[in-house]
């Protein structure tokens, strides 16, 4: 299991410290991730995905 979500923040602190390009692997024990910083503002993250639950609910 990996959290995308703080990967993407912790690339984006990188970058507005100074101490890395706006795209990086970042390496989780779930898998690495592709994480970019593009121009445009957005933040894009590509890596491995898995099952982990399924289930219903009744409402």
């Amino acid at each position: 299991m990996a959290c995308g979500t703080g990967a993407c923040a912790a690339l984006i602190a990188a970058v507005l410290n100074k101490k890395t390009d706006r795209k990086a692997t970042i390496h989780l024990q779930g898998g690495n991730l592709d994480i970019q910083w593009a121009d445009d503002g957005y933040v894009y993250m590509t890596g491995p995905a898995e099952l982990v639950f399924r289930g219903e609910m009744i409402i």
